[in-house]
């Protein structure tokens, strides 16, 4: 059914944990995401449903990929749930037809349902690398089709709405990655050194609202909402000078 993925908080051990920012990873079926961490406070209209633009340097991280999950033996030889994430496109480093950066983790499912994952990786605020531990959620995704109009339409077997679109041109040194998930919308795209995010919400009776933008690239996010109540998405989409692609499409 895919994930919806928000991050209660980020600690850098021995320092105390603690959320710095808006985390949210959306995860479609076929494991593609779009993951989108913005610092905090956004503005005062955001809790009024407002959208929050924002500059470029709120960004935390912005990345969009592809996971993959498995099983490895711990020094006890106890099976332990690993994940990696393999980074399309990353707000920290340059585009790389080749060489793709990737993290990953361990993940332990905690008693409250949430789950903690551990590992290393590269902490930005003293530039090393060093154990993290991060704290996630994971919300389920709204079932049907959700109209601009704040109305939920029954979908088959009662399922959440899922499209997933790609751009690339290497021309250009551009790639960018919407993922629709439920009542959530994120993307996220990168030409050349320019960077720009958009995150949108869907509540019932209001609709469709984009909370968060960032940089002046634009994003089809909300002509891909707008396909989402149709039976089928279309196979691309011209949006300005750049073709999007279908990469899933559920159901």
């Amino acid at each position: 059914m895919g994930s919806i993925s928000i991050r209660k908080y980020i600690r850098w051990p021995p320092a105390p944990a603690a959320e710095p920012t808006s985390t949210m990873v959306l995860t479609s079926p076929g494991r593609r995401f779009v993951d989108l961490r913005v610092m905090l406070p956004l503005p005062s209209n955001h809790e009024e449903g407002g959208v929050s633009h924002l500059p470029v340097s709120s960004v935390d991280w912005a990345i969009a990929g592809t996971s993959e999950s498995g099983i490895r033996k711990g020094a006890d030889g106890e099976d332990i749930s690993h994940s990696k994430w393999t980074h399309w496109i990353d707000s920290r480093t340059q585009l790389d037809p080749v060489d793709l950066v990737a993290d990953e983790g361990d993940m332990f499912p905690q008693l409250d349902g949430t789950t903690l994952e551990k590992g290393r990786m590269l902490n930005p605020e003293v530039g090393v690398e060093a154990d993290y531990e991060e704290l996630w959620d994971d919300g389920e995704p709204t079932p049907g089709a959700l109209g601009e109009d704040g109305q939920a339409r029954p979908l088959v077997g009662g399922a959440a709405r899922c499209i997933v679109m790609q751009m690339e041109d290497q021309n250009l040194r551009a790639r960018g990655s919407v993922v629709l998930l439920g009542q959530y919308c994120q993307g996220f795209v990168r030409i050349g050194d320019e960077i720009a995010a958009q995150r949108w919400e869907w509540q019932l009776g209001r609709g469709w609202a984009m909370t968060i933008k960032i940089g002046e690239l634009a994003l089809p996010c909300l002509e891909i909402i707008r396909q989402a109540t149709n039976k089928a998405a279309d196979q691309e989409l011209q949006f300005g000078q750049q073709l999007w692609k279908l990469k899933e499409s559920v159901p």
